[in-house]
């Protein structure tokens, strides 16, 4: 039995084969420098005892339901590099589709000159914001120390330059409550605590219940703190770009109904789910 076979095998009882395959492809590549499109040459490769062990040791953390992204200690996102722990959420496609929309939505040549990325976790939405904006200046705030440490790392090793700041998006300082910005991004917590019970046990058990949920009484919780900040530091012309919970889309765009926003926009994601609100 190849080792590709074992490794699919052996974790059928916890993953399809499709997505089985592209982690295993995507543990050769972490571990090994293996690209994907070496494997195929690389099939009758011999593998040593110690890297046998190696992939033993993702097998195991798989079969735990732990996320791959955790065992590998990085994820991509926007085509950069992050380091990821359970102190911070996994970057997921959904919020690369938003970045994506943020990017679309400025003509060329014509960028925000200032963005706010509100809880910003790993910092990956922030950065990838200045990747494709170099000119701006972007802050990224979390009420996590440990994920606001991580965030400034990732900065680092993507040599992109973000000012990442521990604060609280329900209660800001007023040290940010004084600057202005011309874009808003957040992707708050925005699920509701009843809504675990349908939840992946890899997501719950493993990814930050801080960066997660919200009281059931109170699902909008953070998206009327945002409308509540931007009157303050969103200046005249600007824009909020958010990720939102799709049970509660004509809710969120209620709760931002008190600032005058020249439009309000629900979107959906690829899988057709509506994901994020746009208000310019």
């Amino acid at each position: 039995m190849s080792v590709k076979d074992w490794f699919l095998k052996e974790t059928s009882a916890v993953l399809d084969q499709g997505e089985a395959l592209a982690i295993f492809n995507l543990t050769l590549e972490s571990y090994f420098q293996i690209k994907s499109y070496q494997q195929r040459i690389e099939q009758e490769r011999l593998f040593s005892e110690s890297e046998i062990l190696t992939i033993e040791n993702v097998i195991v953390q798989l079969k735990q339901h732990r996320p791959i992204q955790y065992i590998l200690g990085e994820s991509e996102f926007c085509g950069l590099r992050v380091i990821v722990n359970e102190n911070v959420l996994i970057p997921r496609p959904e919020t690369e589709e938003l970045v994506q929309k943020i990017k679309k939505s400025y003509p060329k040549g014509k960028h925000p000159k200032t963005i706010l990325d509100i809880c910003t976790g790993s910092g990956c939405i922030a950065l990838a914001l200045k990747n494709y904006f170099p000119e701006a200046e972007v802050v990224g705030i979390d009420i996590s120390e440990t994920a606001i440490r991580l965030a400034k790392q990732n900065a680092i090793d993507n040599k992109l330059e973000v000012d990442f700041f521990v604060e609280d998006a329900l209660n800001l300082s007023p040290v940010i409550q004084s600057w202005k910005f011309d874009l808003i991004v957040s992707n708050p917590p925005y699920i509701s605590e009843s809504e675990k019970a349908t939840m992946n046990l890899n997501v719950l058990n493993h990814e930050p219940h801080l960066a997660l949920f919200v009281p059931d009484d109170s699902p909008l919780l953070f998206y009327e703190a945002i409308d509540r900040i931007a009157k303050q530091i969103l200046n005249p012309k600007g824009k909020i770009f958010m990720e939102i919970n799709s049970r509660f889309g004509d809710e969120t765009v209620n709760a931002m109904k008190s600032i005058l926003f020249k439009a309000i926009k629900l979107r959906s994601d690829l899988s057709g789910n509506v994901r994020f609100l746009i208000a310019e």
